[in-house]
């Protein structure tokens, strides 16, 4: 944001908890500013009597929930959309101004029409960019278990195996990993994932088919093991100077015993290299 806006709500003395990230939220400002930046994890269960009572007690907004019960549950006509209750609370926190909520109601109208699989598909990558690694796999596997009852395309599953590869990367699941891409590759025979497949399977000796990597030339092999090494000593780089870094924030006695042992260790590596 660009300005400071002032809000009319205070800290909570109990917060609104989002159980699915651990997340406490403790003022309006908070609470705006989790809806505005994550749609993709935002359903009808969101607003619930826990929000509700949030927004009443530990706000202090009585008329904003009577607003937003009565739109909720009205007394005639229709209920309103999850959109629209998610707009309303937007508008009475007053937190983003006119310009920002119109982009807020954009962000709405383009989730909204959006598919059923391209919303799982946004919350499973929402879950793995906020590093919920196991409620990914959970959304992501959804995900596929439908995927033929909602005719999801080839290009569609091979992102989404890719994405279902880096969840497992993180968790050091290699094997797993390894499985993802290679139902990632089966979707487009793409190059690209072969080529990580390649890289995995050097790394973490991951076995795979004897000949699974014969649809390229010794050629490309070549090249994709000369550029694994450049990147393997680039990260050993970047490791080692921030083991240095690290090393030189320490206390003086502490700082000259650990790059003593940086030293030694660059020694060692050094003759092994001979």
């Amino acid at each position: 944001m660009g300005q400071c806006i002032l809000c009319p709500t205070e800290l909570a003395e109990h917060p609104f908890v989002i159980r699915e990230l651990g997340l406490h939220i403790y003022s309006g400002e908070e609470l705006c500013y989790y809806i505005y930046h994550n749609l993709a994890l935002i359903d009808d269960s969101f607003i619930s009597s826990e929000l509700l009572h949030f927004i009443e007690v530990e706000l202090g907004m009585k008329d904003t929930v009577v607003k937003l019960r009565n739109m909720i549950d009205p007394p005639t006509g229709s209920k309103a959309t999850l959109n629209q209750v998610l707009t309303q609370i937007m508008w009475e926190m007053k937190y983003y101004n006119e310009e920002e909520l119109e982009v807020f109601a954009r962000s709405l109208e383009e989730y909204r029409r959006m598919t059923e699989s391209d919303r799982v598909l946004a919350r499973a990558d929402a879950l793995l960019e906020r590093k919920k690694y196991y409620a990914a796999i959970s959304v992501y596997e959804d995900y596929f278990r439908n995927a033929g009852s909602r005719n999801i395309g080839p290009e569609a599953l091979e992102r989404a195996w890719q994405h279902l590869a880096v969840v497992y990367l993180r968790i050091y699941y290699f094997k797993d990993a390894a499985d993802c891409l290679v139902k990632a590759y089966e979707q487009r025979t793409n190059e690209a994932i072969l080529k990580q497949l390649y890289f995995l399977s050097i790394q973490k000796d991951v076995d795979l088919p004897a000949d699974f990597f014969t649809v390229e030339s010794p050629e490309v092999l070549s090249k994709w093991q000369e550029e694994y090494r450049s990147l393997f000593a680039a990260t050993e780089e970047a490791m080692e100077n921030s083991r240095i870094r690290r090393a030189m924030k320490k206390d003086s006695v502490r700082r000259e015993q650990e790059l003593r042992s940086i030293l030694e260790d660059l020694k060692k590596e050094y003759r092994m290299s001979e």
